[in-house]
């Protein structure tokens, strides 16, 4: 069945297709008051662990991340990245000079990455950052202000963009209710 962005959080629709118990809804709601948090029960197996957390930079009030938000690269050796990306560093630092057969062959692939390097700053940016995990595992919900209806509930905003100075990807959820519906 094909989750479109209109019918996942819809009260009524979203209980009609079984995605949404209302006793489920009204337990968050109330959890919710209760607590003043989010109902969030552990999985008995997740898969993957989508952390929300509050911060500064998010226009709604959580942001969404598959690991810690604004973490840095983890450490890797020029060989292992090559390995998970796919690409030739030396290739990527030194394009094709004339003395690049010469180099590559003195070129140390046990040696740590550079992260302040654009190059692999960017190929990480762009596959393994936090955020960048969570807009692909959320994405096609594309849920929005578009939600509309008497019973809607809860938003996501799941945005890419970039700017002169990087790309970026963000998913953020509205409230706790949101993010009690998410889970």
């Amino acid at each position: 069945m094909d989750i479109s962005r209109r019918h996942f959080l819809l009260g009524t629709a979203g209980a009609a297709a079984g995605l949404i118990l209302p006793s489920y809804y009204r337990r968050a709601l109330e959890f919710i008051d209760a607590r003043g948090a989010p109902l969030l029960e552990p999985a008995p197996r997740p898969v993957t662990e989508l952390l929300a957390y509050r911060a500064e930079w998010t226009e709604l009030q959580y942001g969404l991340s598959v690991g810690p938000p604004r973490s840095s690269p983890p450490p890797m050796t020029y060989e292992q990245f090559a390995d998970r990306y796919n690409v030739d560093p030396v290739e990527s630092l030194y394009g094709w000079e004339d003395d690049f057969k010469e180099f590559e062959k003195t070129f140390d692939w046990d040696a740590k990455v550079n992260w302040e390097n654009e190059f692999f700053w960017e190929t990480w940016m762009e596959r393994d950052a936090p955020q960048k995990l969570a807009y692909e595992l959320l994405r096609n919900l594309d849920l929005g202000p578009q939600l509309s209806g008497p019973n809607a509930v809860g938003e996501l905003k799941v945005e890419e963009g970039s700017t002169m100075v990087s790309t970026y990807w963000d998913v953020e959820a509205a409230d706790d209710i949101s993010l009690s519906l998410l889970q």
